[in-house]
Order: C-alpha cells, then structure tokens, then sequence
C-alpha cells in the first residue's frame, strides 16, 4: 500500500474513533452497537496505515574495546562477590525466613550491584552518551517527575481526608506497614506494599496522608520509568507524547494514592532495561532484570507475566547479538534465569512449600469456585458469551463507561480521556502490525495476557484490576502519537509532520483539560467525598488522639464496634486503648464494668444523636457532646471521671419500657437456629443487638433474619403522625392499631395507648441488615426522629434482660 494511502487510513482511523467516542453513555446506559463498529473500524484503518512501518533495531552494538588485565581480574572479582553473596543470602532465607528476610533483600540488592558492575567490566570498555546528551537525558527525566508529581500529589491532604478511603486495601496496605515496622516478616504476597506503606509512615506517621503520598510518589516515578521505556525502544518523541498523556491522566492520579499499583513501576523499569542496556549487551541489564523479575513472583497475579516476558525478550536480544561470542549470548539470559530461580527458592521451597496450589494460586482458586462464572453445567455458547461480554466490558472501561464506584469515578467517566485512549489505540494497532519490531509484539502480547488474566479470567468484575496495565497503556499512546507523526511525515513531507504535530498538540491539551475537569468534579463531589469516607478509620483515628492516658473507652458504635480490637484500621489508632466498644447501647452499658476515668461515646450514623438522648435521658448527670460530620457520621462523647452508679438502674428502665423483639435466626427449609428475645428503647442501628453479630462469628449462618416487633406505646398529644420504617436487604410489614402502615404514610392518632406491631424478613450479614423506625408529630415537636419508646411506652408487665434460645454462647 502506497504511504499517501495509508496516511489516509490514518486520517480515516481517527475520524472513526472521534466519531466513536463523541457520545458517551450516562450512567446506567450502556453504548451502542454503532459505537462498537466505529472503534473496530478504527482499529482496522489504523492496522492498515502501520503495516510495514517497524522501527528499526538500528545496528548491533558495537565490539566492546577489550578490557585490561587489571579490570578484567577486578571485574571478575567484583562479580564472583556479587554471587557469593547471593548463594550466602538465599541460603540464609532458605534456612531461617524470619531472621535472614530483611538481611537477604539487601544482600540480593548489593549483590546485583557487584554482579552488575563486574560482568560489565569483564564485558570490555563501554562507551558513555556524550555529556550533552546525558545532561539532556536527566533535565527531561526531571521535568517529567516534576508535573507528574504535581499532578499526583496535588490535594493529597486534603482530600479524600483522614477518614478518606477508596478501597479497603487503603487501610489493609497501612496495616501491613505498620506490622512490618513493627517486625512482623510472615507475609509474602504483595511484599512490596508493605514496604511502601512501612517507609511512609516511618516518614510521616501512622496517617492516611502518608499512605496515599507514598504511593503517588511511586506512581509519579512510574510516569519517569515508561518515558525511559519508550525512550529506549521508540526514541525521544514518542517518550514525549507518551509521558505528556500519562502525566495528565486523571484515573492514574486517583488509583495511584490507592496502593493498588506500586508494581506497575516494577514492569516500567524491566522493559525499560530490556529495549535499553539489554539490548546493547550490557550484562548488568540483565541482573537487574533477574533481581525486578524474580521479585514479581512474590507479588499479585496480574503482574507476574512481565516476569516471563521479559525473560523471553532479553534471551531473544541476547542470541542474536553477533558482537560477542557464544558464552557471553548464552550466559546472559542464564544468569538472568539463575537470579529468578534463587529469588523464588525461599518461596516456593520453604514459605509456601506443599501448598503452591492452594496459596499461590489462591486468586485464580477463589475465580474458579464462583459458580456464576465457571460451571460446568454451563455449554460451550455460555461459557464464550460470558467470556465475549467481559471482553466487551473491559474495552469499555477505557472508551466508553468507566469505573461505577463513585469512590473513583464520577459519573461512570471512562478511566481514560477520548484522546489518550485515540492515541493508545493507534499505538496498540502498531504492535500488530509490527510485531517483530523493537520487541513491541511482546508489550503487546503482554498487554493482551495481563489484561484477560485481571479482568476475563477472574470471576468478580473488579475495574481496579485494569491499573495493573498501566504502564503498557500509555507505552501505546506514545508510540501511537509518534507513529503517526512519522507516517505522516513521510507522505507529505513538511506539511504532514506540521498537521500530525498539531494533532498530537491538540489532543494533548484536550488530554490536560478533560482530565483536570474531572479532578475537580471528582474532588469536590459529595457524592464521591461520601463514597470514600470511612467510619471505622474516622473513629479509630479519633480515639488515638482524643483517649488521654489512663482513660478508658466505653460505648456503642454499629458497625464500626471493633475499634479497639485488631482490623484493618488499628494502625491508624497507634496504641492499645483499653475499654469495650459494643454494637449497641444496651450492651455498652452491661459491660461498663472498670470504674476510673472514662470517655464515652456513641457513633451509630444516623442514629447518634438519638440515641445520645436516650442516654442523657437514662444517665440525667451525662451531658452529651455532638461533633456535626457534613457526611452524617456524626460522633457523640462524654468524659466520666467515674462509672455513673445510675448505670444499674438505667439498665432496668430499659428493660422495663420499650418495644419487645424477638430475633430468630432461621436456617433453610424455615427450621429456627437461635432465637434471642429482648426490650428495645429505640429500633435502629444503636440497638441491634451485639449477641447477633457474635453469633455469626461463632459460625451460625441462616438463610435470614427474622425480628418480630410487639408493643404498647402513649400518644400524649392527638394529631397526624408520620411513620418512616427503614429496612435495608429485605422486608418489613409493620402495623398500628391493626392497620399496615406504608413508609412516610401519615396516620391520625388519638391520645391514649396503641398498639404496634411488626415482622421483618432480612438477609445478610450485620451491618448490611438494618432496621430503623421512625417517626414525626406533635409528641415529637413534628421532627423526625427514632421513636423513643422508652419515653412514651406503657411498662411492660415482665422485665426480662436478654433470654437466649437455641445454639449454646
């Protein structure tokens, strides 16, 4: 095909994917039919306009001046040191894991540095880059770090706060920083998160913000390490394009302060050294590749295939070098592979020795075992249509509909702006129409098996998994943008390289400008602050710097109840606190045991400050404190220099006055498993019973929840009342006086008694199962607030305190 012809296609391509990605479906929508056709189209000109376009190799490296005598036997030294200390090193670990980890990561680090350095010298005489160049090299490396550091850390304190997070993995990532500061040496999966997590709080403290400034700067230096890549296999001005549409995108400045991604930076620099020094016959190249590859195999699934291919590539570099003779061809890729295999013998042969199926490959065990995605009553048409669909989803993340997580996303926004996906598309269209060229049909290769294997092979559709193929993304955009810029070039001379310049300029700075809007959308979204705000990190953090020494904790929190107990977010709390936090007020009170010094507290979200008057109503001498939270988790505390004796008592009026429940754990088939009875002053979270939520723990899992609701209650003053019963995962008929009552309906009640009673069904785990009941009118000067039975009911005519039936406590 003549160059103009494919310069057209390329033209052509670009107007297609334009005309693709000109309407993007609104949340809930999904995108056409007609979009889909566009994008392949799309794909298929831009096959057409790269074919026998490849980058050239240029030529073999040159004949290395042999080395001296003297630096031949220093270098040989220096190696043969190197591997002493490597052989010394894993047998350590192999022998005592615990006691030789961190001693052996340091010797495998020096050790490569002593490998590397002599194998070079032996190698011969290497020829530096002019300094000129060196100086060039450096000053663009360093603005590049600069805006993509500007662009990650930007607003890193303040959002999303100290009670922000976008995934659990924020406060499991602390946590295990926090252990591994703390000398805990067990873990070995995702090893590189807790050293990332453990230098930024060694740095800045036992605070979120330093988790998520860790990682932004490992992703910073991930933009840094794909303009070195590019740099190395596609020259200067695809580095440029590459890294100038990786540093605006906004879903790497999200995702990177998640910890979700410090690997990516591991894949950047292997390629970056295999299409580099690799390619040049630089032995040391080569173990370092050893040391980065071999250090994948300890981390999450979706990123050890760089290992292997890298291995692969820089085999195949070195076997066809002609420059050197056999022993050095051949020897690279052996050490390379001897480096992996010692990294891996600790692992394999001692950590996880016996249980390679069951740990090692625990993620793909867990996709499998989920029937809904692989079942072997499923025929072949289902099983493709299955696999056709997640295909179809993960491209859409991309192009069409983004993440759905509004912790992430603002309104299903596709993860990368309608230029840089342009551009990524031409790039990936390169590599296949290329694929022997400067190793690109091995990016491509690895692109394709990292992303079937996080988003098609497992079970769960997780578009956070798609991070792992970051750096193959923007390695696409570059090399698209400077494709396009040589084709054009090439057919139309100056003109073309000016139209192909422009083009690039422009989606570029459409790039900066859609991405730096959604930042700001995603910023300031409530909807989002409120996605990210976590209760259980808010609390622990608060009591860590609010408990003064020698006070205890004493209260009810929901489902924030084990703060003081080992979780995911202890770290944040940084001592031991002592004291009971319970699920429910009823509880927290039983078990107000310890006098002294004492900070109460109450936070139930919705429910707090209800229920902080029924404790300022039960203890008359216990002022309350309410912090207002804009989200709506609002805290309430007091400070008690004593247990109030009045506690006693306020426990018996609780019994006394209020609805009777009866909880039924009901098993399938309708059989009841446990049965537990009580008097509750309010209905809502404050008051779901601590008993349930152990009784899941100690391993009684019904097919639901059933709660029975009977009660007597006083209307003082006659009027319209307005009943508001809340339910989450299930069902809830309630009635008064015989009648159903319907959420929000209104009902005229007369002063005297009613009746109320009530069934709901609900399933899940507590903390997804709530029920809440409600109520406005006059006895309630017309605001809307849990209804306070123990203000209003009749006293029961038996006051029993908790009976239990069934499964033994």
């Amino acid at each position: 095909m003549a160059l103009h012809a494919q310069a057209l296609c390329a033209a052509a391509s670009l107007a297609l994917a334009g005309a693709a990605l000109y309407e993007v479906p609104t949340e809930g929508m999904v995108p056409e039919a007609r979009q889909w056709w566009l994008l392949l189209g799309a794909l298929v000109l831009a096959l057409l306009a790269f074919l026998r376009q490849p980058l050239d190799f240029g030529p073999d490296p040159p004949a290395q001046r042999p080395s001296g005598r003297l630096r031949w036997v220093a270098g040989l030294l220096l190696a043969l040191g190197g591997a002493a200390l490597w052989i010394e090193a894993t047998r350590n670990f192999y022998l005592d894991w615990h006691g030789a980890f961190d001693r052996t990561w340091i010797s495998w680090v020096v050790g490569t540095v002593l490998l590397g350095v002599g194998l070079d010298m032996v190698a011969g005489r290497w020829q530096a880059p002019p300094i000129s160049t060196r100086v060039r090299r450096l000053a663009m490396l360093g603005l590049t770090l600069a805006a993509a550091g500007a662009v990650r850390l930007a607003n890193v304190q303040e959002f999303p706060g100290p009670a922000g997070i976008t995934q659990i993995e924020d406060l499991q990532f602390g946590n295990w920083g926090a252990q591994f500061l703390a000398g805990h040496r067990s873990r070995w999966e995702f090893i590189g998160h807790a050293w990332v997590s453990a230098l930024a709080i060694w740095f800045g403290g036992a605070e979120m913000a330093s988790i998520r400034t860790g990682y932004a700067v490992v992703g910073t230096l991930t933009v840094g390490a794909v303009m070195l890549w590019l740099r190395a296999s596609a020259g200067t001005v695809a580095a440029v394009i590459g890294t100038a549409f990786f540093v605006v995108s906004s879903w790497d400045a999200v995702v990177s302060r998640i910890g979700f991604i410090p690997n990516t930076l591991t894949i950047s620099l292997l390629f970056a050294l295999l299409v580099g020094p690799a390619r040049r016959g630089r032995p040391s190249a080569f173990a370092w590749m050893g040391l980065l590859s071999g250090y994948l195999l300890w981390e999450y699934i979706g990123y050890r295939p760089a290992a292997v291919f890298a291995l692969a590539g820089g085999a195949f570099l070195s076997l066809r070098e002609r420059a050197v003779g056999w022993p050095m061809r051949v020897g690279r890729p052996l050490l390379m592979m001897a480096l992996i295999c010692a990294i891996g013998l600790p692992l394999f042969g001692n950590r996880i020795k016996g249980r390679v199926g069951d740990e090692y490959l625990n993620g793909i065990n867990r996709a499998r075992g989920q029937r809904h995605y692989y079942n072997e009553s499923f025929d072949w048409q289902k099983v493709v249509d299955l696999r056709l669909k997640r295909s179809l989803d993960t491209t859409a993340l991309l192009y069409f509909l983004g993440d759905k997580s509004p912790a992430r996303n603002v309104e299903r926004r596709p993860l990368v702006d309608a230029a840089s996906s342009t551009a990524m598309m031409l790039g990936f269209a390169y590599c296949l129409a290329n694929p022997l060229s400067q190793l690109v049909g091995l990016f491509a290769g690895g692109f394709v098996l990292t992303a079937v294997g996080v988003m098609v092979v497992a079970a769960d559709f997780n578009p956070l998994r798609f991070s792992v193929a970051m750096p193959y993304l923007y390695y696409f955009a570059g090399l698209g943008g400077f494709a396009l810029l040589r084709l054009w070039g090439r057919a139309w001379g100056k003109l073309g390289r000016i139209l192909a310049v422009a083009v690039v300029a422009l989606g570029v700075s459409w790039a900066a400008y859609d991405n730096f809007s959604f930042l700001g959308e995603y910023w300031s979204s409530k909807k989002t602050r409120k996605a990210v705000h976590s209760q259980l990190a808010y609390l622990t953090n608060w009591i860590g710097r609010n408990v003064r020494d020698g006070e205890q904790v004493i209260g009810a929190a929901g489902r924030s109840s084990v703060t003081l107990l080992g979780n995911d977010a202890a770290w944040l709390r940084g001592r031991k606190v002592p004291g009971n936090v319970e699920w429910d007020i009823t509880t927290a009170l039983e078990r107000w045991d310890d006098p002294g010094p004492t900070l109460f507290l109450l936070y139930s979200g919705k429910d707090t400050r209800d229920t902080a008057k029924l404790v300022e109503h039960l203890l008359p001498d216990l002022e309350m404190t309410v912090l207002d939270h804009e989200l709506g988790s609002d805290l309430a505390f007091a400070r008690v220099d004593d247990r109030p004796a009045a506690v006693d008592s306020a426990l018996e009026r609780m019994r006394c006055r209020g609805v009777r429940v009866t909880y039924e754990f009901v098993g399938k088939g309708g059989a009841v498993l446990k049965t537990i009875e009580r008097v509750e002053p309010l209905v809502g979270l404050s008051t779901w019973p601590s008993e349930i939520v152990r009784t899941f723990h100690r391993g009684v899992r019904p097919d639901r929840l059933r709660m029975t609701y009977r009660a007597k209650f006083r209307i003082d003053n006659a009027g319209e009342y307005r009943f508001e019963p809340n339910y989450y995962h299930g069902k809830l008929a309630l009635r008064i006086d015989g009648q159903t009552v319907k959420a929000g309906g209104k009902r005229f009640l007369e002063a005297g008694t009613h009746e109320l009673e009530g069934v709901a069904d609900m399933v899940g785990l507590p903390g997804g199962t709530i029920t809440r009941l409600l109520w406005s009118g006059p006895d309630s000067g017309n605001r809307a607030e849990l209804m306070p039975f123990y203000r209003i009911t009749d006293p029961l005519p038996s006051c029993p305190s908790v009976v239990v039936q069934g499964a033994p406590d």
